[in-house]
């Protein structure tokens, strides 16, 4: 990663803090710093399947490999 990469990036240390602040419905942070998704939360299981709908449109090719 360049240098200007990882300063648009910035601190990977905030970065986390502010996704996990800004998902802490959606997840479940145990006291050993375990994070895990919570899978009860219907938000949650939303957004899971509209990541699995945008999977199913992508197209697979069959590769062979020669030797």
């Amino acid at each position: 990663m360049t240098t200007l990469a990882a300063l648009r990036l910035g601190n990977p240390t905030e970065r986390l803090a502010k996704i996990l602040k800004e998902n802490k419905e959606k997840l479940n942070l145990s006291k050993d710093g375990f994070v895990s998704v919570d899978l009860s939360n219907e938000e949650t299981i939303k957004a899971i399947n509209d990541q699995m709908d945008k999977l199913a449109t992508i197209k697979v090719q069959k590769y062979n490999r020669r030797r």
